[in-house]
């Protein structure tokens, strides 16, 4: 993820500040979003990131983009139908 530049940690005036890990559908990567500063807690957000961004990936390998997201459009309904909303 390195060195297909998908990790954006490099901290920017104007930057975003905040950390995600976007799963991209066109093809089997992802990319992360985070400002790296150097602190201890920098390492474990990116290193939680890169979990996503290593399930995404095997997720989409495996099953492709449309099965790739039953498992979240599940949770979201079985969390929707728990509320009561």
């Amino acid at each position: 993820m390195f060195d297909e530049r998908r990790i954006d940690a490099e901290t920017r005036k104007g930057k975003f500040n905040s950390v995600f890990c976007r799963k991209l559908y066109t093809d089997k990567s992802a990319f992360v979003l985070m400002n790296f500063t150097g602190k201890l807690i920098d390492l474990f957000t990116l290193s939680h990131e890169l979990g996503h961004a290593l399930h995404a990936y095997l997720e989409t390998r495996n099953y492709g983009y449309f099965l790739s997201n039953k498992s979240a459009i599940f949770a979201l309904n079985f969390v929707y139908k728990i509320d009561g909303n």
